[in-house]
């Protein structure tokens, strides 16, 4: 008899469906030369030989199930190599890769057009695979927050994670400007005045100061009309397409025929009271005059009732509810205002105002409503738009 040179708790072999044998391994043999075993984990019996003169052999199936079979055999002694013979690889594993204590590594040699490995099992010591790198998320309602004291929730997250990490919070400017405060809970107030930089807000995980995250907002000034934006926020709810204008435009056009969008831009209110303008818009300085705006937000209407809604424009503009013309206060004109009463349910409605500016330097565009049982006029509030 001969004696074993190599002894595994558990021998798997892994056949892999390759190119040009589509329907398996239909006539291919595994044989085990000069080795025992007790069987394997898919039923086939490699027979329990105490004789390792005799090779353990077995059929390999004449279909793949799905693109891989895997042959497990328990308790395998083999004095020389483990072969798989077929058309397309042969496997071997050496001698020297275990001892009769027990080896606990294999090595593979695959054929071409064939993928084909062999593993030991329970002996084998395996590193556990290192953590992930953790990664943390600040997330914030708009990277936009106007000043005047405020407030804005920041929230920090691992990824992948539902729950608030425990993380410690800190701010700064760019600069000497007033970076404005956050506590320890993520509630960050803006400076009270100023405006027209950036601040950053960091967070460190408290666990691991390592791990941290920050989020760059703009601080608008009180006296900035729009904000650059993709879409709405929270804060700056009214979103509005900027299209140029041919020069001498007398009313609004139809925006169906303007072609492409010069920009987007954002509003908190419809509180633009007559004044000079010559700033342009946010990444469109030059813009000042001959342009058109169409504006849409979301109006949350608070109780069931008739509101009487009052819309001030210098030049043009035009208020829809719910894809209804409310209020037409079209054509080129010094600020004048139109009103008109609706009756409305409580929830949200679709709220559009569309505006041009004709000659510069004069615009002014304000919406203002009487709600049930008020006497009068004051501007639709910011907590109005959604």
């Amino acid at each position: 008899m001969r004696k074993p040179l190599i002894s595994l708790s558990l021998l798997i072999i892994t056949l892999q469906a390759c190119s040009g044998k589509p329907a398996g391994f239909q006539g291919d043999t595994v044989s085990l030369s000069g080795a025992t075993g007790t069987g394997d984990a898919t039923g086939r019996n490699f027979g329990n030989r105490d004789d390792s003169s005799e090779d353990a052999t077995a059929a390999l199936p004449n279909q793949l199930d799905g693109d891989e079979q895997s042959i497990e055999i328990e308790n395998v002694e083999m004095d020389d190599s483990v072969i798989y013979e077929g058309a397309d690889a042969t496997i071997s594993v050496p001698a020297d890769a275990g001892a009769s204590s027990g080896g606990n590594s294999t090595s593979s040699e695959s054929g071409a057009g064939s993928s084909n490995t062999s593993s030991s099992g329970s002996n084998t010591q395996t590193a556990p695979a290192a953590p992930a790198p953790l990664t943390l998320v600040i997330t914030v309602p708009s990277t936009s927050l106007r000043a005047g004291s405020t407030p804005m929730q920041a929230t920090a997250k691992i990824s992948g994670q539902n729950t608030a990490a425990n993380v410690n919070w800190s701010v700064k400017s760019t600069g000497a400007q007033n970076a404005g405060a956050i506590n320890e809970n993520g509630l960050y107030t803006a400076p009270a005045t100023g405006g027209g930089y950036d601040i950053t807000i960091s967070a460190a995980l408290a666990d691991d100061p390592s791990v941290t995250a920050s989020v760059t907002i703009k601080i608008v000034a009180n006296e900035q009309i729009f904000v650059g934006c993709q879409q709405g926020s929270e804060f700056f709810p009214i979103t509005a397409d900027v299209y140029q204008l041919p020069t001498n435009t007398t009313k609004l056009p139809d925006f169906s025929t303007l072609g492409a969008k010069l920009t987007k831009v954002c509003m908190d209110q419809y509180n633009v009271a007559p004044r000079d303008w010559s700033t342009g818009f946010p990444g469109l300085t030059n813009l000042f005059e001959w342009f058109a705006l169409h504006t849409t937000t979301r109006l949350i209407v608070p109780a069931d009732g008739s509101y009487t809604f009052k819309l001030n424009s210098d030049d043009g503009a035009k208020l829809y509810i719910d894809g209804q013309l409310v209020i037409d206060n079209d054509g080129q004109h010094a600020p004048t205002a139109k009103e008109a009463t609706v009756t409305l349910t409580a929830g949200e409605h679709a709220l559009s105002i569309d505006y041009f500016q004709g000659p510069r330097y004069q615009i002014a565009l304000e919406l203002y409503w009487k709600t049930p049982g008020a006497s009068s006029y004051v501007y639709v509030p910011k907590t109005s738009f959604k």
